[in-house]
């Protein structure tokens, strides 16, 4: 009875979810309507525990899929090229963390050249240079800094992350439609599943199984 009353009180949870949000851009909503169509006139209070079961294993699948689509988006997002790598597109994958290479080798150069002639490295020895000098030396610069020097700095620094989440963000994108590309192929497959589950620990729990 309580497995049961927990897979209604999961299935419900993951009907309002899509419901709510990703029913609208999720790429698998569709499997969820198709799938709650079959029982848009019957109440959950009238579904037998086998038809509960039955229905929380069906919506486990785009549970899945989806979930599968955002851990790759997430993924590019934090390194990107990573989704692509994961989703079986090396060339793409080099080409996005080569431009996120890029992107920060250029910012930390631009920054290294902006910054005041005394505390660079040919200037300054931060390897045999004791701290206390080192510390004294950046505090000068510090307080001898205007908003007029500074302010090619910030500039730099500021464009530099901010096309750092450009690439990121096409990254995530790309990733995100060869997850769907892929599952729409056959090439990952998500078997149906909802009960009882163990986390990576051998602890119990409930969940559709998203682990991959």
């Amino acid at each position: 009875m309580k497995r049961h009353a927990a897979l209604l009180f999961m299935m419900m949870i993951t009907v309002t979810m899509f419901a709510e949000g990703p029913l609208r851009s999720d790429p698998f909503a569709g499997e969820v309507r198709d799938i709650l169509s079959e029982y848009r006139d019957r109440a959950p209070a009238d579904l037998t525990f086998g038809e509960i079961e039955e229905l929380a294993s069906a919506l486990s699948v785009p549970a899945q899929k989806s979930a599968y689509v955002r851990k790759s988006a997430a993924a590019s997002m934090v390194i990107p090229g990573l989704g692509q790598f994961r989703n079986g597109d090396p060339l793409a994958g080099t080409l996005f963390l080569l431009g996120d290479l890029a992107v920060t080798a250029g910012t930390a150069v631009g920054l290294y050249f902006l910054l005041p002639p005394e505390l660079r490295f040919d200037q300054l020895d931060y390897v045999n240079t004791p701290y206390t000098d080192i510390h004294a030396a950046w505090e000068t610069a510090a307080t001898n800094a205007t908003m007029a020097k500074t302010l090619p700095f910030w500039g730099v620094a500021t464009g530099g992350m901010i096309l750092k989440h450009i690439v990121s963000h096409f990254s995530a994108r790309h990733a995100a439609r060869l997850a769907v590309s892929n599952i729409e192929r056959g090439e990952v497959t998500f078997e149906p599943h909802a009960g009882f589950i163990t986390d990576l620990h051998g602890r119990p729990g409930m969940g559709f199984g998203l682990r991959y």
